[in-house]
C-alpha cells in the first residue's frame, strides 16, 4: 500500500508580477507537477498575516500529496528532471532567488478538535 508524503513549497513572485505568477502557477504549474508519477493532489495558499518574528517572508505556499510504495525521492527527482523543460516550463514571474521546498512524512494521523 502506498505511503503518503507532503511536499511543501514556499515562494514569492517577482515584485510587480504577482498576477502573472499566480496565473501561471494556478493554470499551468499545478497541473504540470501533478502529471509527475506519485504526485496526487495540490493546494495553494497566500499569506494573510505578518510572519512570526524571525520567519522568512514567503507570501505563497503550495502543498502536494505524494503517494508511493517506493522511495519518495524518486518522485521528487522526476519532478526536478522536468523543471525548465517543455513539460514543466517555469515562469520568469517566480522569484527564484529565494524559495523553500521540502518533503515531509506524517508521523501522526490528522488530529481534529473535539467540540462539546
Amino acid at each position: 500500500m502506498p505511503k503518503t508524503y507532503h511536499f511543501l513549497v514556499l515562494c514569492n513572485a517577482v515584485p510587480g508580477r504577482e498576477q502573472e505568477f499566480n496565473d501561471w502557477y494556478n493554470s499551468r504549474h499545478l497541473q504540470d507537477v501533478l502529471a509527475v508519477p506519485g504526485f496526487k493532489s495540490a493546494q495553494r495558499f497566500e499569506l494573510v498575516s505578518e510572519p512570526v518574528p524571525n520567519a522568512l517572508p514567503y507570501r505563497y505556499c503550495a502543498t502536494y500529496e505524494v503517494a508511493t510504495e517506493g522511495n519518495p525521492q524518486e518522485a521528487l527527482d522526476e519532478m526536478l528532471r522536468r523543471v525548465g523543460t517543455d513539460t514543466m516550463p517555469m515562469s520568469e514571474a517566480m522569484d527564484t532567488s529565494s524559495y523553500y521546498a521540502v518533503l515531509y512524512e506524517p508521523i501522526t494521523p490528522v488530529v481534529c478538535a473535539i467540540r462539546g
